[in-house]
């Protein structure tokens, strides 16, 4: 027995309850963000809309988090592991276990 085919018929008859939110009419129209404003000043003729200027924004945060990403793997190696280091030598893996002892 299917159950959707009868809630269907049951509910045809009915007005259906309106479920959106309407925030505008509650909070009045948003003021636009002030880095959005500086974005669109900054750049004067080239961005025309609020919109474009937030997938400027969103591009720089993008662009910020890919050049952190690289450095961070490019320089958290340590002094020995470089492109193609051969490691210490053995005199100061030496000197280092008598700092360190492992």
């Amino acid at each position: 027995m299917d159950i959707l085919p009868q809630y269907e018929r049951e509910q045809r008859g009915k007005p259906r309850p309106d479920f959106s939110f309407h925030s505008r009419e509650i909070l009045g129209d948003a003021e636009t963000p002030r880095m959005i404003l500086w974005i669109m000043r900054l750049l004067r003729g080239s961005i025309k809309t609020e919109r474009q200027a937030a997938y400027v924004l969103l591009g720089a945060v993008c662009l910020s988090f890919l050049l952190a990403v690289i450095l961070f793997i490019r320089y958290s190696g340590g002094p020995y592991i470089q492109r193609g280091g051969s490691g210490p030598s053995q005199r100061e893996l030496e000197e280092y276990r008598k700092i360190q002892p492992f």
